[in-house]
């Protein structure tokens, strides 16, 4: 696990080799391997939860995840990706806990124009544009995901999971064909089956970066305890990039009309439900 741990905790993959490396690209979890907005949401949900633990208000609570999360940037370094990262984590984290108060895609579109303004770059960034895309398409997808397979009868976490990791691979799949012509085919079950273990190892494998700049000693017990759940991930990535599909050569158009199909289904099977009800 000594390859996947710094890449999920710190995005540095130096220690990954190129055929782990590739591995990672083809099951869809390469974003695993580097500082995205779903690490910055785990930490800061971490930390807003031990707020809310010691009986703390909404915004002791933000404060203490705007905190987490300036620690976790000091350690990675203020880096573009490290600034798009937060980003995407702060509106993942007000679509949890305030969407009531203010709407998400409004503060991912305030961000997206901020971040723009910043850096002019990043508009045509293909990791911008991923990054925006997926968080998104959380916002608005997978909430009518959600409810069309609600009726299944699978266990709630599952089916949020789920509903979660098809409204990411809804919006990147284009991105991802027209960026390499390629895309992974078994991308949500990928991410499904990894997600039990992701938030622990990002927020433990924090802790354990913030107690190694004091002793490695006090590291070493977050570090057994993370590193087969990190095993768990590579070998996941290493059994589903074994089989000869597990990407297919396509192009956007022809991805954005299927998964067109799909979403259309999605939206059927939400009426035919509210027609029942």
């Amino acid at each position: 696990a000594q390859g996947i741990i710094p890449g999920m905790v710190l995005g540095d993959v130096s220690f990954q080799s190129p055929e782990e490396q590739q591995a990672y690209v083809d099951t869809g979890l390469s974003h695993l391997s580097a500082v995205s907005g779903a690490n910055c949401m785990y930490v800061a949900t971490a930390a807003l939860v031990v707020a809310r633990l010691a009986r703390g208000g909404l915004r002791v609570q933000l404060a203490a995840a705007g905190v987490a999360l300036l620690v976790y940037a000091g350690l990675i370094g203020p880096e573009p990706s490290v600034l798009r990262a937060t980003v995407s984590g702060l509106v993942g984290l007000v679509a949890v806990i305030s969407s009531s108060r203010v709407e998400p895609i409004h503060a991912l579109s305030l961000a997206i124009i901020g971040l723009i303004l910043v850096d002019s770059d990043l508009a045509v960034n293909y990791a911008f544009a991923l990054s925006v895309a997926a968080t998104g398409s959380i916002v608005a997808l997978s909430p009518l995901i959600y409810q069309a397979l609600g009726r299944t009868g699978w266990p709630d976490i599952f089916v949020r999971v789920l509903s979660v990791a098809i409204a990411a691979d809804m919006a990147t799949a284009p991105l991802i064909a027209a960026m390499a012509g390629r895309v992974p085919v078994a991308s949500v079950l990928a991410n499904v089956a990894v997600s039990p273990v992701t938030g622990i190892v990002t927020v433990l494998g924090m802790a354990a970066a913030i107690l190694a700049q004091i002793s490695h000693v006090l590291a070493a017990p977050l570090l057994w305890v993370i590193a087969p759940l990190a095993g768990w991930v590579r070998t996941v990535a290493e059994v589903v990039s074994r089989n000869p599909h597990a990407t297919v050569q396509v192009g956007p158009a022809l991805v954005v009309v299927c998964y067109g199909w799909i979403l259309a289904a999605f939206i059927v099977a939400r009426g035919r439900m509210r027609r029942i009800e």
